[in-house]
């Protein structure tokens, strides 16, 4: 099985965490286009307690235009998602998607866009 995500698991409260994501993400070029609270979803829409659980939906303008110009089929993966959630309460996870093995493996001519995204985003999360 392939592994589409990349993560990581930081000893850290999951609110600290969600709040230096935007900002580390946008040392890289990114911006974040929407925020989904999948825990208020779940609870409005069907009654249920979930965990703390964001999911950011970043771009990369330069990037994206970039891909686009090659493949406009390369806009469903776009924006690129960045989850964040609460394991446990002092366990925090963030996962982001592996453009390298989704949009690079897509389209041949992506590969240097897909290569670029996914530095950059690993660049911005592995510092946290």
């Amino acid at each position: 099985m392939v592994d589409y995500a990349m993560k990581w698991s930081l000893r850290a409260r999951f609110d600290d965490v969600l709040a230096r994501v935007p900002e580390r993400l946008q040392r890289e070029g990114f911006i974040v286009m929407t925020r989904v609270d999948v825990k208020a979803t779940m609870k409005e829409k069907l009654g249920v307690d979930f965990r703390r659980y964001q999911i950011l939906g970043t771009c990369n303008p330069n990037l994206a235009i970039e891909a686009l110009q090659v493949d406009l089929t390369a806009g469903v993966w776009m924006p690129c998602s960045v989850v964040v959630y609460e394991a446990d309460a002092i366990t925090t996870v963030v996962m982001a998607i592996d453009t390298v093995e989704t949009l690079g493996k897509a389209d041949p001519r992506l590969v240097a866009v897909a290569e670029d995204v996914h530095k950059r985003l690993h660049r911005a999360l592995s510092g946290l």
